[in-house]
């Protein structure tokens, strides 16, 4: 069986996502991810949505994070699809690069994956809600349709993205959760206190799943689930999961799975 390649995992689905597209194999795209949350962590935790959709597609648990393993590095890597020494975000919360992008567009900005959909298809409707304001300053302002920011709500910014995903079916949405990353802070990662906040983590995945089912898309929406892991424990965080799964696909059984 072929290998998930183990580094930039997620990067590298974003960048296919537009290829699905033009085979018309999806028409939506659901991207979630979770701050804090390391590979490490999933097969001791009690999230069966997560693992439903791991189950049932593909994914891996040995992709690679970037260092620093920092929230706005690490994002940029995955909306951007490169690593910090191309896009240039190199600090926990860097609102621009600090050190120059290797290439802008027309933005003046590293390309992401919202504006790669949006060359391939300018009339593409692309969203982001998310809980973590720093995602903010990752995004291409001129080109996103929907761009909602929730301060440290997570139940609002479940709220926001079904409201998102059952009243504008957005053919691509990022939704941004802050927890688990608070959990780890607080309590440690790998704690009872940590596991505990994961089930509430995939309370909320479960949520957006229902959303998608309830607005009648389930079957042309494809999942990406992601976590990024917490920076200052590498002995447990060099590593991030990636799970993708379209439920239309005859074959996800057979899917790639590490």
């Amino acid at each position: 069986m072929k290998r998930i390649l183990p580094i930039f995992l997620g990067c590298l689905l974003f960048m296919c996502i537009p290829s699905l597209y033009a085979q018309n194999q999806v028409k939506h795209v659901v991207v979630v991810g979770f701050d804090g949350l390391g590979a490490y962590a999933v097969p001791k935790a009690n999230m069966p949505h997560l693992k439903k959709l791991m189950e049932d597609g593909a994914f891996s648990l040995r992709a690679r994070t970037v260092l620093p393993s920092s929230s706005a590095v690490n994002w940029a890597s995955m909306i951007m699809g490169a690593s910090p020494t191309m896009h240039g975000y190199t600090e926990w919360g860097s609102k621009t690069p600090e050190i120059p992008s290797v290439v802008v567009n027309e933005n003046g900005m590293f390309p992401s994956i919202f504006s790669v959909i949006k060359k391939n298809n300018p009339a593409a409707k692309v969203a982001a809600v998310y809980s973590w304001e720093g995602i903010s300053y990752l995004l291409e302002k001129p080109i996103m349709d929907i761009d909602i920011a929730i301060k440290g709500n997570e139940d609002e910014t479940v709220a926001q993205a079904i409201k998102v995903i059952q009243t504008e079916k957005p053919d691509f949405l990022f939704v941004h959760f802050d927890q688990p990353d608070g959990a780890g802070h607080e309590f440690g990662h790998d704690s009872p206190e940590y596991y505990k906040e994961l089930e509430k983590v995939d309370a909320r995945l479960g949520a957006v799943e229902k959303a998608v089912r309830d607005a009648g898309i389930e079957k042309e929406t494809l999942f990406i689930e992601e976590g990024q892991p917490f920076s200052y424990l590498l002995s447990l965080n060099t590593r991030i999961f990636v799970v993708s799964t379209n439920i239309n696909n005859p074959n996800r059984a057979n899917m790639p799975k590490e």
